[in-house]
């Protein structure tokens, strides 16, 4: 019976199968191994990479084609063309002045030169100092930018009225709202230099940018002492010295000798600081300007002095006619 069981675990026959069995199971784990190797080659192939991201492109603009085509082609409106706050001396809506008169209308979101085209239109616009910044979104275009403001209103007979800001850069009149018009001074010089005057550009008169420096010394001060207007009679010359003194009329035809323009003042003139401080407290002293019991004053060397009455009156048929 002992010899049984060894013959039966001892089988030769059993050996032989077990040996027949091992390198079957060899050849079947290769021939696996060498498929899932051919899977992964074929799949990292370059051919195969850019074949399988052709197909996705396909699949995905076909299911949001409806999405991205209209922002591609969005194109600029009032609606798309986003500035800083408009300032309230400005009554014309600038987006659309600068859309409309620089033909943005046709220019796409999408295209490569869309904010070089908007930021070089809204550069030219008088009304704009500078652009800030400017940016795009998939729905609109945002730029950040300085406005110019008047300092004064340069007048002609016919009450013609032509806003200037603090450089003297000429201004669109039809632009500016009635309604803040009393806050700049009224600059009258008689027959204003016409030559070369455009919107946007500097006013060719010595005159006139001598005017805008005084108003921008006043930096909106001028109304606690009831002054408007800044008024010089002489002819354009192109030389300071030639040029008549400086006058600061109230509306009633108060007149106050300035002298001359700021950082151009004649030897033993105050500077424009001291002559309106002199101002602020003579008028906290006496009140009114056209109630101080002078009809005219001389403020050149930073004191208040009775002005001489006939040089007061030199210029009175010369704005008689100003409104």
């Amino acid at each position: 019976m002992l010899r049984a069981v060894c013959n039966l675990r001892c089988s030769p026959n059993q050996t032989v199968n077990r040996s027949a069995e091992m390198p079957t199971r060899s050849k079947t784990g290769s021939r696996d191994k060498e498929k899932n190797t051919r899977w992964v080659v074929l799949l990292f192939n370059p051919a195969t990479l850019v074949a399988l991201v052709a197909f996705l492109a396909i699949v995905l603009w076909n299911r949001f084609e409806t999405k991205i085509e209209p922002v591609v082609h969005r194109t600029i409106d009032s609606n798309r063309l986003k500035l800083t706050d408009q300032p309230p001396w400005i009554s014309v809506n600038l987006v659309e002045a600068v859309i409309h008169e620089n033909h943005l209308g046709d220019i796409r979101l999408g295209q490569q030169d869309c904010l070089e085209r908007i930021a070089a239109a809204l550069k030219v616009q008088p009304w704009i100092r500078s652009v800030v910044s400017i940016r795009k979104t998939a729905e609109a275009v945002f730029a950040d930018v300085l406005f110019r403001e008047p300092v004064g209103l340069v007048e002609f007979h016919d009450n013609t009225l032509v806003p200037v800001d603090e450089d003297a850069i000429v201004l669109e009149g039809g632009a500016l709202a009635p309604e803040q018009a009393s806050r700049y001074w009224r600059i009258s010089i008689r027959e204003p230099r016409t030559d070369g005057l455009g919107t946007g550009l500097k006013w060719n008169d010595l005159r006139i940018s001598d005017a805008v420096a005084i108003a921008r010394a006043w930096n909106g001060r001028q109304s606690s002492v009831g002054l408007m207007r800044i008024v010089n009679s002489g002819y354009p010359t192109g030389d300071r010295l030639r040029l008549q003194a400086f006058e600061l009329w109230t509306a009633g035809g108060f007149v106050v000798c300035w002298g001359s323009a700021p950082g151009h003042e004649l030897q033993g003139e105050a500077d424009a600081e001291t002559k309106i401080r002199a101002l602020l407290e003579f008028v906290r002293a006496k009140g009114p300007l056209e109630k101080s019991g002078f009809t005219s004053i001389d403020v050149r060397d930073g004191t208040i002095r009775q002005y001489d009455a006939k040089l007061a009156g030199q210029n009175a048929d010369f704005i008689m006619n100003l409104k």
